[in-house]
């Protein structure tokens, strides 16, 4: 569709308008209903490209769930023994909580559990080796990050 072109039942019904052409910046949404498929053909961009995301962008975005499972996983743990101390259960941590901490346990523990839940439905093409040695290689850079984290020069600084 040209920019300024008119197909029946498009009009624009704004105050002010010119009749018989779209407003500006108005290309592939053509139904009252909002953008998506318009008369049984999928809405595009000005330059001709589909809207939304493409095969090759999910693939893309599968194959980085075997970076994000050991981080997910490893924040998820902390949150449950951060919990599990918190309830007397436990003592895998020793520490004293703010309310603050204790509240944004929840947070992080909801956003490790959605993120888990969400990689592993996700599908990829990803070989067994390359996903085994990207979860080992992120595990192992995880614990080196937490245990540098704790050393006193930082966790004091």
């Amino acid at each position: 569709m040209i920019t300024g072109e008119v197909r029946p039942g498009t009009e624009s019904r704004r105050p002010g308008a010119s009749a018989g052409r779209l407003p500006p910046g108005y290309h592939g949404c053509i139904t009252r209903r909002g953008c998506g498929v318009a008369r049984g053909r999928p809405a595009s961009r000005p330059d001709g490209a589909p809207v939304g995301r493409d095969r090759t962008q999910d693939t893309a975005l599968a194959s980085h769930k075997w970076a994000a499972l050991p981080s997910f996983a490893f924040w998820l743990f902390l949150m449950i023994a951060i919990w599990l101390f918190l309830l007397g259960w436990a003592r895998i941590v020793s520490e004293t909580f703010t309310l603050t901490e204790i509240a944004m346990t929840i947070g992080v523990g909801a956003a490790s559990t959605l993120g888990i839940v969400t990689g592993l439905r996700m599908r990829t093409a990803t070989r067994r080796a390359v996903a085994t040695a990207t979860v080992l290689g992120v595990t192992v850079l995880d614990l080196i990050a937490f245990r540098v984290s704790l050393l006193p020069a930082i966790a004091h600084w």
